[in-house]
């Protein structure tokens, strides 16, 4: 799946961006799990890509990533250490 919500705040107060965060993970999630599960290679690129912005991730899952243990592990190195960690909460 490449089902992606981004909120940005934009002036809004919380309960409207509350209110389109709701919207959004609902109409991801209206669609039943399908295919792989690529986790790691997925916050590599988002790690990579968004260096320069202040980005916080949110990861829902329906199992196992691809590579299992050792992508967990990988993962959760990634995360540990990722650059910037101020600006990537």
């Amino acid at each position: 799946r490449s089902d992606r919500v981004s909120l940005q705040r934009q002036g809004r107060d919380p309960k409207s961006l509350m209110a389109d965060a709701y919207r959004q993970i609902d109409a991801a999630f209206s669609r039943p799990p399908s295919g792989t599960t690529p986790v790691l290679e997925k916050f590599q690129n988002s790690i990579l890509s968004n260096q320069q912005i202040y980005i916080a991730r949110w990861f829902f899952g329906d199992g196992v990533p691809d590579g299992g243990l050792m992508a967990i592990q990988e993962i959760t190195k990634l995360l540990v250490n990722r650059p910037n960690p101020e600006m990537n909460p």
